[in-house]
């Protein structure tokens, strides 16, 4: 959320050889995504890996900053599918 917060009050990016900051943000996204599933009709679960403790849970933390991210991309980009996703996982939350 904090490369997202840069590349909204357009903070002095990072060298040009590093990544900037909307693709910092947008890496987040990508990463998240391949791990929603349909365990409990949707969400992020708390662990990325079955092995760790907290893999069964679905909460509050994970979602709220995955809806974060992705509405927040979708209003600084114009990009309609982190909308859906935003809209997808606020429904999945309420």
């Amino acid at each position: 959320m904090s490369a997202m917060t840069a590349a909204e009050v357009n903070f002095p990016n990072p060298p040009a050889n590093q990544p900037q900051w909307l693709a910092l943000a947008q890496a987040v996204f990508n990463t998240q995504v391949p791990r929603l599933d349909q365990n409990c009709g949707g969400g992020l679960r708390w662990q990325a890996y079955q092995f760790l403790n907290g893999y069964d849970y679905k909460n509050s933390i994970a979602n709220g900053c995955f809806f974060n991210i992705a509405a927040r991309l979708a209003a600084y980009t114009g990009n309609a599918t982190y909308a859906t996703y935003a809209e997808s996982t606020w429904t999945w939350m309420r």
